[in-house]
């Protein structure tokens, strides 16, 4: 088996709006802050992971409400009830100032590692809202990944079994609150590169933890890391 170099992208740690464009924004602070905005923990958490394995680390800040890093071309939620209505030019810019040196620079980054003879597990961090169209979601972690990878299959229940192990409280799902072969970085990568040379997850934690219960928090991200070392 090749040797494996961790890497972390985080797509929505903020909801910074550049100066250009927050006339689009004007009074709209609590859309922004809120989890339609950006993933609350989520930055905090890939920042703490990329201390803890040294490894490289991809962010933006930038609110998904001008375009969403995490999301193909051809979505149409790409860019935001805010932005999906601007000229051509205007979108042409957004994608050429945030979206493709985003994508460019991860790919990049894959390609290094995989060119230089390592395979690549790329952990993708996000976190979900704990209520969705008025139902609350069962989870603490979700773990996303494509079934049809063995390699992703196998460490995403290596790392459920991990994180069990340690806390067995914790509620961890496969494949929830979302598909992990959903459109998204990870799955834009798996079409460029193969199973062999590239594993890609999503990880989901529940926001109800780092937006109102900061003990908790913080045991939750010791105990990912610790299952992370374990499954390394």
């Amino acid at each position: 088996m090749k040797q494996i170099r961790l890497m972390l992208t985080c797509e929505h740690g903020g909801f910074h709006i550049p100066g250009e464009f927050q006339n689009l924004f004007q009074n709209q602070e609590n859309v922004l802050q809120s989890h339609r905005g950006w993933d609350p923990g989520a930055l905090d958490l890939a920042q703490r992971l990329k201390k803890q394995f040294k490894c490289g680390l991809v962010i933006s800040e930038t609110s998904r409400l001008l375009i969403d890093l995490n999301r193909s071309l051809w979505r149409r939620t790409l860019f935001s009830e805010f932005t999906r209505n601007l000229d051509q030019s205007q979108r042409e810019k957004i994608l050429n100032w945030y979206y493709h040196p985003y994508q460019e620079k991860v790919t990049n980054q894959v390609a290094q590692r995989v060119g230089s003879g390592y395979g690549v597990i790329h952990l993708s961090i996000h976190s979900f809202t704990p209520v969705w169209n008025g139902e609350e979601r069962n989870a603490d972690i979700g773990l996303l990944y494509d079934p049809s990878r063995q390699r992703e299959a196998e460490f995403s229940k290596s790392l459920r079994a991990a994180l069990k192990q340690l806390d067995r409280t914790l509620k961890i799902r496969l494949n929830y609150p979302y598909l992990g072969k959903y459109d998204g970085m990870t799955a834009r990568l798996r079409m460029r590169f193969t199973e062999q040379q590239y594993a890609g997850l999503e990880i989901e934690v529940n926001q109800k933890y780092p937006m109102s219960n900061q003990t908790k928090w913080t045991q939750l991200q010791s105990v990912l890391k610790e299952s992370l070392n374990s499954c390394l």
